[in-house]
């Protein structure tokens, strides 16, 4: 009996220990392997550096704009698909929107189309109460489709047919949308209440949009079309080279002119959005152009 403990007391276990060691000391020994071989980097030598050069320029130059603007002005400038933006001045501060309140209205019948909930062909009627003083393309009583309703109200700033979309769909839907998405410095009041925006938000829409990520691919494919063939000019558009593609949603309010762009860079679209307020047409309309001017000829 006494054998057979002491039997029992020499188990595997020293023998394991003593196997874990030995392979220990083998491993420590073995030559290691050699470093797998660093990835090529995609980034383009010097690109930084000009980045951050072209951006001190686009700085200095809307700077010095601005400080020459008898009124006020909210500023964002951004590269598509870059979450920082390359210049903003006062981007958060509330500002009567003017009609840059319809590319909230545009998103959510944008929406509720990607949701099926509407098709392009249907239609919406417009009512007397739709008609205000500042006129209309279309009459009380006339039955047109949606697709139609949306170039409209782009393309010519319709503000009947904005007022119809507004009465059938309600201010705080549109809204709810517009902060769902992430745009929440855009407000689309109740009646006899002005609708508000920053320039942040509706940059950062316009950067969503260029990116084909608002609502859909398809949404922001007939949106930036729609912006393309805006017909209300003289703001982001005057300076520009000839040619240079160009969608954009203006803003005219008594005291309040603004831009909301995206202008299409030789490196790319480029987001400029200028809220101005407490200045003249003539000098709020040239500060607009101006920093368009320059974000352009600082993207290089």
């Amino acid at each position: 009996m006494a054998t057979a403990a002491r039997r029992r007391r020499w188990t595997p276990v020293p023998w394991a220990v003593a196997a874990v060691i030995v392979l220990a000391v083998v491993v420590w020994q073995w030559p290691s392997l050699p470093a797998a071989p660093a990835l090529p980097s995609i980034a383009v030598p010097g690109l930084a550096e000009r980045r951050r050069a072209d951006t001190a320029e686009l700085t200095r130059r809307i700077d010095a704009l601005v400080k020459g603007f008898s009124g006020d002005a909210a500023v964002f400038v951004a590269d598509a698909g870059d979450p920082t933006p390359l210049y903003t001045r006062d981007e958060k501060e509330p500002v009567v929107a003017a009609s840059l309140y319809k590319l909230a209205v545009m998103l959510h019948v944008e929406t509720l189309i990607e949701r099926r909930q509407l098709k392009l062909s249907d239609t919406i009627t417009i009512a007397d109460e739709d008609i205000q003083y500042d006129g209309s393309n279309v009459y009380p009583g006339d039955t047109i489709t949606i697709e139609k309703a949306l170039e409209l109200m782009i393309t010519l700033s319709d503000n009947g047919i904005a007022l119809a979309f507004w009465r059938i769909y309600g201010p705080g839907p549109i809204t709810s949308t517009a902060e769902l998405a992430g745009f929440r410095g855009i407000v689309v009041a109740k009646a006899g209440e002005d609708n508000v925006v920053t320039a942040r938000a509706v940059g950062e829409l316009m950067q969503r949009m260029v990116e084909g990520k608002l609502v859909s691919q398809a949404a922001s494919d007939r949106m930036i079309g729609r912006l393309e063939r805006q017909t209300v000019t003289g703001r982001s558009d005057a300076l520009l080279p000839k040619g240079t593609r160009l969608a954009h949603k203006t803003g005219e309010l008594v005291g309040y002119f603004h831009d909301a762009a995206i202008v299409f860079t030789p490196i790319g679209p480029r987001v400029v959005v200028t809220l101005t307020w407490d200045a003249g047409e003539a000098e709020s309309t040239a500060l607009i152009a101006k920093i368009a001017q320059a974000a352009f000829e600082t993207a290089r």
